[in-house]
């Protein structure tokens, strides 16, 4: 199994984060929607549950990620920031995976 096929599986199974058009081709939605309840039920309870722990510890810290996460929750509901830092983090996974890199804090939020 290549590594983007994995890339596509997280975010087929994870998120809900693309389409398949006519043709069998992956279509990347620019809009992203809620979570959805298709694929590893597991995986998906343990980003939101990591995602929790994170959102409820992000106003004591100053990164660009805590700000950004906190942001959210002062905005809308804090498990509706837990759910797109997830999203983000899965989406993060999938991009370091690819392009095998290691984490860094600078291209978190773009």
């Amino acid at each position: 199994m290549k590594l983007s096929r994995v890339g596509i599986d997280l975010a087929k199974n994870v998120y809900q984060l693309h389409g398949v058009d006519r043709f069998g081709k992956t279509v990347w939605k620019h809009r992203l929607l809620g979570i959805s309840k298709r694929g590893d039920v597991y995986l998906r309870m343990l980003m939101i549950h990591g995602a929790r722990a994170v959102v409820a510890r992000a106003k004591h810290k100053d990164d660009r990620l805590s700000r950004w996460v906190t942001n959210i929750a002062n905005k809308k509901h804090p498990n509706v920031a837990a759910v797109a830092l997830a999203n983000k983090t899965a989406r993060m996974a999938w991009a370091m995976l690819r392009h095998e890199t290691d984490y860094d804090p600078d291209f978190a939020i773009r």
